[in-house]
């Protein structure tokens, strides 16, 4: 990993041409100030060409320094101001604050987003669900590029998809995967993935009762999208119709014999329905 006096120096060097433009017209002045001077009669010739020569690289590297100190004093803010966000969202100090430092540097370099992004990246998923070192980085980029080419919001999409996983129990080693599985659900089914994993917290209590994996359940509302129903205007519905199949009445289970359904054993029921919705259960694979 790049060091940050590294990270320095590739940026000012990326903008030498920028240097080099400000100086160009430096010149320009500089030679307009001597037409002017020959006019008046204040000749430039009169100064030895050496001291003339002296002269201008001073000027030049004056230029130079005046250019590259102010990229490198922005730079240096952004950094701060990166740092600041990633202290205050996630209350870090001292090594723990140090190696989440470590950890956005890891991911700057090789995103597109700005640092007040990163920074966000790297202090919510940490806030949210304690992840450090590469599940951390691995995390931040995906939540960066899914929240970029979606054009949706980071901080949503971080608050939501966190609280599905802490809802679920995914363990740190699932969590990329089960984001790439909510990813591909989202190109199949048009349902966001900040949807798919609100809906999937929501109804995670009955839902895990009924025997349903976070995957599944993320599966059955991708489903629901593609089948037009809005899960929006039909959550008190559908609650109800979850709550009967984990706990049936005499009434509701005498329905559902009639159906050849046992009651009992309402998860495998539940998946037939999501079939006739169409193709679920392999949305994420």
């Amino acid at each position: 990993m790049a060091s940050p006096a590294a990270i320095l120096q590739v940026f000012v060097n990326a903008n030498t041409k920028v240097a080099s433009a400000q100086l160009a017209a430096f010149d320009r002045q500089l030679s307009g100030v001597g037409k002017t001077s020959a006019a008046t009669g204040v000749s430039m010739g009169k100064m030895t060409k050496g001291a003339a020569a002296a002269g201008a690289g001073i000027a030049a590297v004056g230029a130079v320094a005046i250019v590259a100190g102010k990229q490198l004093y922005d730079l240096g803010k952004q950094f701060d101001d990166a740092y600041d966000t990633i202290q205050v969202r996630t209350g870090a100090t001292g090594r723990e604050l140090k190696r989440l430092k470590a950890d956005f540097r890891s991911v700057v370099q090789t995103v597109p987003d700005d640092f007040q992004s990163v920074g966000n990246a790297i202090g919510g998923l940490n806030q949210r669900l304690g992840a450090t070192g590469k599940p951390l980085q691995t995390l931040s980029r995906q939540m960066l590029n899914l929240s970029r080419i979606t054009e949706t919001d980071l901080d949503a999409n971080i608050k939501a998809v966190a609280r599905a996983f802490v809802d679920f129990e995914v363990p740190a080693k699932r969590q990329s995967k089960t984001l790439d599985g909510l990813f591909r659900l989202y190109q199949r089914s048009g349902a966001s993935v900040e949807e798919l994993a609100t809906s999937v917290q929501r109804f995670g209590s009955p839902l895990r009762t009924l025997g349903f994996s976070f995957e599944e359940a993320a599966a059955m509302f991708a489903n629901f999208e593609r089948a037009g129903v809005n899960t929006q205007t039909m959550v008190p519905g559908l609650k109800l119709a979850i709550g009967n199949l984990v706990k049936p009445t005499a009434e509701f289970s005498q329905k559902m014999a009639q159906l050849g359904i046992d009651a009992q054993k309402p998860g495998p029921a539940l998946r037939q329905i999501m079939e006739q919705l169409g193709p679920g259960s392999n949305l994420t694979n």
